[in-house]
């Protein structure tokens, strides 16, 4: 599970967008080696009072990426 601020995963209504699953995270990377694509992610949980999204990447799906 990785997390990330709620609004960044709700549309102008406030309601989770529909599209989270098409969202690609980039792993930290340096000046001279970008990060790493993760893909295949999906919306676990939302906590709108701490502005906190949990998002479960599928880690066996990402391996050829390591």
């Amino acid at each position: 599970m990785v997390s990330t601020a709620a609004h960044i995963i709700m549309d102008k209504n406030g309601a989770p967008r529909t599209d989270v699953n098409n969202a690609f995270l980039t792993k930290e990377g340096s000046v001279d080696t970008p990060g790493l694509i993760c893909r295949y992610v999906s919306l676990r949980y939302i906590l709108p009072e701490l502005d906190t999204a949990l998002l479960k990447v599928d880690f066996e799906k990402n391996s050829d990426n390591e």
